[in-house]
């Protein structure tokens, strides 16, 4: 059997909004035509709320990769342990085979739909959240297990509370979306390779940006569509994988995407002169125009070192060179504004500013003895409704008089 895994295809990123569409239904679409399962790991949407807009784009494009799939001999979801169904009832829809679970950015309350619920409700796909689903080809089966994104300390405690488990006599795969202390060293309690549940023969990992087969290729990492954060391995180009469940062996399939190149310089002592210079300079020798047309390069120039004396970081305007064209500049500072900004953006590469301001709520909320909703429903709840969240607390403090 052959499987398609396409993952953080974030359709609706604002930065990127046409990248993300033109890429991600380019890597579902070829991927359709190419396997009998097709996988989506997580963070299919780039928010938990999409615009309809997105929303209607991303259906048709399932509606499209479901026609594909069901116009071949695909693998076909079947029942393990059912009772046989009466022949007075209907049939049930026949659903593609198209498997997904919900990333950090779907991740809603519990008694909320996320997206994801939101397309299996339309019949486009199978949430395999929490369950077990199971298909077959040609007397082969595969049976896919998985566990939506949640905050990365409470990933274990997840693990180790899930209903699902390998089935005896099929090819298992495990969906998560999380991050792994191997890729990210951040001193923050999250997963590592080791904590992956055993029994299965293929982990498919979403999250993580940057392309890995680990492990001989039972641990799949299979990176995101679009560049969302600009970062250093984002550079590689985008596409899909296919894994055959026989040969047990992974192929990266790409799929022509909008290129990124990224630059650091560092300067000495520099001005505000010097700075556009060197600036001016690299884009110069990365010899891609310049422009703001769609499908031009994305070019990112990091620049960092000394300032010249009585020149502060906030002083400097780095320029305006197109909306395809990023400068970042970190300068040692005494600044107390630029220290905290230098902090802060370290601390961006390991976590979400939702996923550290969860993790810090909760915190508080432990140390204040008051009684929270489980895994993020509190956070939800501030973001989206506050009042809500207030009037809970109330209603919890008073059955508890």
């Amino acid at each position: 059997m052959i499987i398609g895994i396409v993952s953080d295809t974030h359709f609706g990123f604002s930065r990127f909004e046409e990248d993300a569409h033109e890429q991600g239904k380019r890597a579902i679409l070829e991927a359709a035509k190419k396997c009998d399962l097709l996988l989506l790991p997580g963070d299919i949407f780039d928010v938990r709320v999409p615009k309809p807009e997105t929303i209607a784009q991303v259906a048709q494009i399932l509606v499209e990769a479901g026609k594909i799939m069901n116009c071949k001999a695909c693998a076909k979801q079947v029942a393990i342990g059912s009772k046989p169904q009466s022949a007075e009832k209907e049939a049930p829809a026949v659903l593609p085979p198209i498997v997904a679970i919900h990333g950090t950015h779907e991740r809603r309350p519990r008694e909320l739909v996320n997206p994801i619920q939101l397309m299996e409700a339309a019949g486009l796909l199978m949430d395999a959240h929490n369950k077990t689903l199971v298909f077959e080809k040609g007397g082969e089966k595969a049976a896919i297990s998985g566990i939506g994104g949640v905050p990365d300390d409470l990933a274990k405690a997840a693990l180790e509370n899930m209903q699902c488990a390998p089935l005896q006599g099929a090819f298992n795969v495990f969906m998560l979306h999380q991050s792994f202390s191997e890729f990210i060293p951040s001193g923050e309690e999250m997963l590592s390779l080791e904590d992956l549940p055993a029994g299965y023969d293929l982990h498919v990992c979403g999250h993580l940006h940057k392309r890995s087969f680990l492990k001989n290729n039972s641990i799949i990492i299979p990176g995101s569509t679009v560049v969302t954060q600009l970062r250093e391995e984002e550079q590689e180009e985008k596409g899909f994988v296919l894994y055959d469940t026989e040969k047990k062996e992974a192929q990266f399939v790409p799929i022509g995407s909008r290129k990124f190149i990224l630059r650091k310089i560092t300067v000495e002592n520099a001005d505000a002169h010097a700075i556009k210079g060197a600036i001016e300079a690299e884009l110069n020798a990365i010899g891609a125009p310049v422009s703001n047309a769609p499908g031009s390069p994305i070019i990112k120039i990091k620049i960092s070192g000394t300032l010249s004396n009585g020149l502060s970081p906030s002083d400097l305007r780095a320029g305006a060179y197109g909306k395809n064209v990023f400068i970042e500049t970190a300068f040692s500072s005494g600044d107390l504004k630029e220290k905290l900004q230098s902090i802060r953006s370290r601390h961006d590469e390991k976590l979400s500013a939702s996923e550290y301001g969860l993790k810090l709520l909760r915190e508080r909320l432990n140390d204040a003895k008051i009684a929270h909703f489980a895994d993020e429903e509190t956070f939800m709840l501030l973001q989206e409704d506050a009042e809500e969240f207030v009037k809970r607390i109330k209603e919890q403090r008073m059955r508890s008089i």
